[in-house]
């Protein structure tokens, strides 16, 4: 699990670079990892967590400035899976993956949201991809 630490840390660094980080928040188990570091390791935060990432884009949310986020994660050699039956993008790693949700309010749409200035496809929060 350390190499998965070590490309959790470079996502958040080249999203830190690229201006955007401040913008999403980290939903799931890794959340954890980040909860155990502030909070000295303690033994009630599990240190288990998932092989993806999940990043949440809050309803309403204005990027401050466009990043093509496909070219961002190729640096550390994810590739965007499309999935052409739902419409949506992952990327993908041979050790992880990384999802960007949207919490779903009122009627549910059945099909993702587009992003322009991520240049991404999201699903609704309660969609779980694949």
């Amino acid at each position: 699990m350390k190499n998965n630490d070590n490309i959790f840390e470079n996502i958040l660094k080249l999203l830190q670079e690229e201006g955007i980080l401040k913008e999403l928040i980290i939903i799931g188990g890794w959340c954890l990892i980040i909860y155990r570091y502030l909070y000295n390791n303690p033994k009630e935060i599990s240190s288990l967590r998932t092989s993806d990432i999940d990043f949440l884009i809050p309803l309403g949310q204005k990027f401050s400035k466009e990043v093509d986020i496909g070219e961002v994660f190729s640096k550390l050699d994810f590739e965007p899976v499309f999935s052409t039956s739902k419409g949506f993008i992952k990327y993908a790693h041979p050790e992880m993956e990384i999802k960007f949700l949207v919490p779903e309010v009122g009627r549910v749409i059945d099909k993702p949201y587009k992003l322009m200035a991520l240049k991404v496809m999201y699903s609704g929060y309660d969609t779980w991809i694949f």
